[in-house]
Protein backbone atom coordinates (compact mmCIF):
# COMPACT_ATOMS: atom_id res chain seq x y z
CA UNK A 1 0.00 0.00 0.00
CA UNK A 2 1.26 3.55 -0.76
CA UNK A 3 0.82 6.29 1.60
CA UNK A 4 0.89 9.31 -0.36
CA UNK A 5 1.55 12.46 0.83
CA UNK A 6 3.30 10.86 3.90
CA UNK A 7 6.81 10.93 5.02
CA UNK A 8 9.28 8.75 6.48
CA UNK A 9 11.87 10.46 9.08
CA UNK A 10 14.69 8.39 10.26
CA UNK A 11 16.73 9.28 12.98
CA UNK A 12 20.39 8.11 13.30
CA UNK A 13 22.32 6.63 15.64
CA UNK A 14 25.22 3.47 14.80
CA UNK A 15 24.08 0.58 16.20
CA UNK A 16 21.01 1.98 17.29
CA UNK A 17 19.62 1.53 13.70
CA UNK A 18 19.05 -2.26 14.65
CA UNK A 19 15.61 -0.52 15.89
CA UNK A 20 14.47 0.51 12.93
CA UNK A 21 15.73 -1.94 10.84
CA UNK A 22 12.96 -3.91 12.34
CA UNK A 23 10.59 -1.42 12.37
CA UNK A 24 11.69 -0.78 7.93
CA UNK A 25 11.45 -4.62 7.51
CA UNK A 26 7.81 -4.58 9.09
CA UNK A 27 6.72 -1.87 6.42
CA UNK A 28 8.61 -4.25 3.79
CA UNK A 29 6.79 -7.35 5.11
CA UNK A 30 3.29 -5.25 5.35
CA UNK A 31 4.21 -3.63 1.90
CA UNK A 32 3.52 -0.35 3.59
CA UNK A 33 5.25 1.96 1.57
CA UNK A 34 5.64 6.02 1.78
CA UNK A 35 6.68 8.63 -1.14
CA UNK A 36 8.78 10.12 1.08
CA UNK A 37 11.83 8.90 3.25
CA UNK A 38 14.29 11.11 4.45
CA UNK A 39 17.26 9.76 6.72
CA UNK A 40 20.85 10.53 8.67
CA UNK A 41 23.81 8.27 9.14
CA UNK A 42 22.43 4.96 9.82
CA UNK A 43 19.30 6.32 9.38
CA UNK A 44 20.08 6.85 5.66
CA UNK A 45 21.08 3.35 5.22
CA UNK A 46 18.17 1.80 6.96
CA UNK A 47 16.39 4.21 4.49
CA UNK A 48 18.22 3.10 1.16
CA UNK A 49 17.50 -0.51 2.09
CA UNK A 50 13.78 0.27 2.86
CA UNK A 51 13.44 2.44 -0.61
CA UNK A 52 15.14 -0.76 -2.66
CA UNK A 53 12.73 -2.76 -0.81
CA UNK A 54 15.39 -5.09 0.44
CA UNK A 55 14.56 -5.58 4.04
CA UNK A 56 16.80 -9.02 4.42
CA UNK A 57 19.68 -6.57 4.30
CA UNK A 58 19.16 -4.60 7.08
CA UNK A 59 18.89 -7.35 9.33
CA UNK A 60 22.05 -9.53 7.96
CA UNK A 61 24.03 -6.15 8.30
CA UNK A 62 23.14 -5.60 12.31
CA UNK A 63 22.77 -9.28 13.33
CA UNK A 64 25.38 -10.97 11.20
CA UNK A 65 28.46 -8.82 10.28
CA UNK A 66 28.43 -6.95 13.33
CA UNK A 67 31.37 -8.72 14.20
CA UNK A 68 33.45 -9.10 11.18
CA UNK A 69 36.65 -6.69 11.78
CA UNK A 70 36.48 -5.43 8.75
CA UNK A 71 32.71 -3.72 10.07
CA UNK A 72 34.76 -1.99 12.81
CA UNK A 73 37.70 -2.59 14.80
CA UNK A 74 40.96 -0.95 15.97
CA UNK A 75 42.52 -2.69 13.32
CA UNK A 76 40.68 0.26 10.92
CA UNK A 77 41.68 2.63 12.91
CA UNK A 78 45.12 2.13 12.54
CA UNK A 79 44.95 1.43 8.63
CA UNK A 80 42.86 3.47 7.08
CA UNK A 81 42.24 6.34 10.05
CA UNK A 82 38.28 5.35 10.31
CA UNK A 83 37.22 2.83 13.60
CA UNK A 84 34.46 1.43 11.16
CA UNK A 85 35.64 -0.27 7.56
CA UNK A 86 34.09 2.29 5.83
CA UNK A 87 34.89 0.90 1.83
CA UNK A 88 33.96 -2.76 3.08
CA UNK A 89 30.80 -1.10 4.48
CA UNK A 90 29.83 1.14 1.79
CA UNK A 91 31.85 -0.24 -1.70
CA UNK A 92 32.60 -3.98 -0.78
CA UNK A 93 29.40 -4.67 1.20
CA UNK A 94 26.70 -3.66 -1.44
CA UNK A 95 28.62 -4.71 -4.19
CA UNK A 96 30.02 -7.73 -3.44
CA UNK A 97 28.44 -9.62 -0.02
CA UNK A 98 25.22 -8.29 0.36
CA UNK A 99 23.91 -6.63 -3.54
CA UNK A 100 22.33 -3.27 -3.14
CA UNK A 101 19.58 -3.53 -6.12
CA UNK A 102 20.74 -0.14 -7.36
CA UNK A 103 18.27 -0.54 -10.22
CA UNK A 104 14.93 -1.23 -7.89
CA UNK A 105 16.84 1.76 -5.39
CA UNK A 106 16.61 4.03 -8.78
CA UNK A 107 13.20 3.36 -9.79
CA UNK A 108 11.75 2.95 -6.79
CA UNK A 109 8.39 4.70 -6.04
CA UNK A 110 9.76 6.68 -2.97
CA UNK A 111 12.08 9.27 -2.92
CA UNK A 112 14.93 9.21 -0.62
CA UNK A 113 17.05 12.42 0.79
CA UNK A 114 20.04 12.06 2.44
CA UNK A 115 21.47 14.21 4.67
CA UNK A 116 25.51 15.17 5.09
CA UNK A 117 27.51 17.93 6.84
CA UNK A 118 29.33 19.79 4.14
CA UNK A 119 32.93 20.20 6.29
CA UNK A 120 34.57 23.95 5.32
CA UNK A 121 30.74 25.82 5.91
CA UNK A 122 29.61 23.56 8.69
CA UNK A 123 26.33 23.58 7.17
CA UNK A 124 24.05 20.37 6.36
CA UNK A 125 23.07 19.35 2.66
CA UNK A 126 20.40 17.09 1.77
CA UNK A 127 21.65 14.61 -1.50
CA UNK A 128 19.34 12.80 -3.51
CA UNK A 129 21.26 10.02 -4.37
CA UNK A 130 18.52 8.76 -7.25
CA UNK A 131 19.28 11.95 -8.99
CA UNK A 132 22.63 10.37 -9.48
CA UNK A 133 23.67 7.68 -12.40
CA UNK A 134 27.48 7.49 -10.79
CA UNK A 135 26.83 4.45 -8.54
CA UNK A 136 30.45 5.23 -6.80
CA UNK A 137 28.65 8.48 -6.09
CA UNK A 138 25.80 7.10 -5.02
CA UNK A 139 27.92 4.76 -2.41
CA UNK A 140 29.57 8.06 -1.18
CA UNK A 141 26.63 9.89 -0.53
CA UNK A 142 26.00 7.27 1.83
CA UNK A 143 29.15 7.08 3.17
CA UNK A 144 29.37 10.65 3.62
CA UNK A 145 26.23 10.42 6.08
CA UNK A 146 27.63 8.20 7.92
CA UNK A 147 31.28 9.21 8.69
CA UNK A 148 31.25 10.63 12.47
CA UNK A 149 34.16 12.97 12.90
CA UNK A 150 37.06 11.73 14.34
CA UNK A 151 36.98 8.26 14.02
CA UNK A 152 36.28 8.73 10.10
CA UNK A 153 37.90 10.50 7.44
CA UNK A 154 35.49 13.06 5.35
CA UNK A 155 33.97 12.15 2.36
CA UNK A 156 34.77 13.76 -1.10
CA UNK A 157 31.67 14.87 -3.26
CA UNK A 158 31.78 17.02 -6.02
CA UNK A 159 35.26 18.74 -4.95
CA UNK A 160 33.33 19.33 -1.15
CA UNK A 161 33.98 17.44 1.92
CA UNK A 162 31.21 16.06 3.96
CA UNK A 163 30.81 14.19 7.21
CA UNK A 164 27.82 12.79 9.31
CA UNK A 165 24.66 14.62 8.90
CA UNK A 166 23.81 13.94 12.34
CA UNK A 167 26.23 16.51 13.61
CA UNK A 168 24.00 19.37 11.77
CA UNK A 169 20.52 17.85 11.35
CA UNK A 170 20.04 14.28 13.40
CA UNK A 171 16.35 14.27 12.74
CA UNK A 172 15.55 16.23 9.43
CA UNK A 173 11.54 17.01 10.61
CA UNK A 174 11.99 20.40 9.44
CA UNK A 175 13.52 19.11 6.02
CA UNK A 176 10.75 16.73 5.30
CA UNK A 177 8.11 19.81 5.99
CA UNK A 178 9.58 22.10 4.03
CA UNK A 179 9.47 19.63 1.19
CA UNK A 180 6.09 19.69 1.31
CA UNK A 181 4.87 16.68 3.67
CA UNK A 182 2.87 17.60 6.47
CA UNK A 183 2.17 13.61 7.77
CA UNK A 184 5.03 12.20 8.81
CA UNK A 185 5.72 9.12 10.96
CA UNK A 186 9.34 9.38 12.74
CA UNK A 187 11.23 6.78 13.47
CA UNK A 188 13.79 7.60 16.90
CA UNK A 189 16.85 5.72 18.15
CA UNK A 190 16.50 7.45 21.58
CA UNK A 191 13.97 7.64 24.26
CA UNK A 192 11.27 10.84 23.32
CA UNK A 193 12.93 12.87 26.49
CA UNK A 194 16.70 13.03 25.00
CA UNK A 195 17.81 16.42 23.92
CA UNK A 196 20.96 16.74 22.02
CA UNK A 197 23.73 19.49 22.69
CA UNK A 198 24.64 21.77 19.85
CA UNK A 199 28.15 21.46 18.78
CA UNK A 200 30.26 24.14 19.08
CA UNK A 201 33.97 22.73 18.46
CA UNK A 202 34.41 23.46 14.43
CA UNK A 203 37.52 22.12 14.38
CA UNK A 204 35.81 18.58 14.65
CA UNK A 205 34.93 19.25 10.91
CA UNK A 206 38.13 20.02 9.48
Amino acid sequence: MQHKNFGLVLEGGGMRGAFTAGVIDFFLENKIYFDYTIGVSAGANNGANYTSRQSVRNKKIFTELVEDERYMSLKNLIKDGSYFGMDFLFHQLPHEILPFDYSEFKNSSTTLKVAATECSSGEIEYFKPQNYDDIDKIDNIFKASSSLPLVSNPVEIDGNLYLDGGIRDSIPVKKALSDGYQKLVVILTREKEYRKSPIKAKFLLT
